[in-house]
């Protein structure tokens, strides 16, 4: 019985409809639908961001949205990846720029309103991230956390290697020993 390989499938799929993906402000929502179903194809957690164009190329990342049972899909993607003139294709959320405030749904965090304790545990690192006005039954509170953390840590190192995150206000235990997001990469890659 002849097996389809899903991830050579979705590779000779994007290499056809390279060009229009390229420029998918063309036809943007058209595209990205077409993108995204045929990414959910190989797991339904798998999307995508797109860097601009610089020097006639642009950055393709293939994100598991912080979904680490989507992970291997990501990785099998990567691997199985072509080579394409005017692509990079990235595995996973690099880390980026964290001096960029966050809005979802009206909601916004700016990075001095964000601040954190680091701690190593069981091989791991937990970690707590302190949110200004944070509130515990807004659920667009956490989403803006985690990607913060995607920006300062990138999306592989956040699951991979912290434990446990907690989220809390300002006004909760050990607050006074939090540090500056502007410090977390240099924190979090000395442990």
């Amino acid at each position: 019985m002849f097996l389809k390989n899903k991830y050579k499938e979705f590779w000779l799929w994007f290499k056809n409809k390279s060009n229009e993906i390229f420029n998918f402000e063309n036809n943007e929502d058209n595209i990205l639908d077409k993108l995204h179903y045929e990414l959910h194809k190989i797991n339904e957690n798998l999307t995508f961001e797109f860097s601009p164009i610089n020097n006639n190329k642009r950055e393709f990342i293939i994100s598991a949205d912080g979904i680490r049972e989507a992970f291997n899909d990501v990785e099998k993607l990567f691997e199985t990846k072509p080579l394409l003139d005017k692509w990079e294709i990235i595995k996973f959320r690099q880390r980026g720029d964290i001096n960029n405030y966050i809005t979802i749904n009206n909601i916004s965090v700016y990075p001095e309103n964000i601040r954190y304790l680091l701690f190593p545990h069981d091989k791991k690192i937990e970690l707590i991230l302190y949110i200004k006005n944070y509130n515990i039954n807004q659920e667009v509170n956490k989403q803006i956390g985690y990607i913060f953390l995607d920006n300062a840590l990138g999306e592989y190192d956040v699951e991979m290697k912290i434990g446990g995150i907690k989220f809390c206000d300002y006004n909760t235990e050990y607050f006074e020993q939090s540090s500056s997001i502007e410090t977390l990469r240099e924190d979090f890659d000395k442990l």
